[in-house]
């Protein structure tokens, strides 16, 4: 599987790489809300687990956002409208639109792109890079 690409195509802006994640440290959503988070250089996946009855709270960023519901289910607001998510689902939050959810009776997993990669989550690892 591969492409011909040009000779004079740009050099890439960062290294390609794989990731596991397993090995990779959450970051809290709050109570009952872990996000495992693998960033590029302009898009940002969010492997995003939450227990039964946990709370993503409503809130809103700059960055636009798609989540797809893996397992589970949520009670998901997007602009004030409600609707019960489940596998398969996808919602699209574009920028400033507020959006939140409460995770169903089974917990829910929903896997999260932003784009641009979305800055408190970047400002977040690279905290935690400092420390380490």
């Amino acid at each position: 599987m591969t492409d011909s690409a040009p000779a004079s195509r740009p050099a890439p802006s960062a290294p390609a790489r794989f990731a596991a994640l397993g090995d990779v440290e959450p970051l809290s959503g709050g109570d009952g809300v872990a996000l495992r988070v693998v960033s590029g250089t302009d898009v940002m996946l969010s492997h995003v687990t939450l227990e039964p009855h946990a709370v993503a709270a409503v809130h809103v960023h700059e960055e636009e956002q798609m989540g797809l519901v893996i397992a589970g289910s949520i009670l998901f607001s997007l602009d004030g409208v409600e609707r019960e998510l489940g596998p398969h689902d996808v919602f699209v939050a574009p920028p400033w639109v507020p959006h939140g959810g409460v995770a169903g009776p089974d917990g829910c997993t929903i896997v999260d792109l932003f784009s641009p990669p979305r800055a408190a989550f970047v400002a977040q690892l690279a905290e935690r890079e400092a420390r380490s």
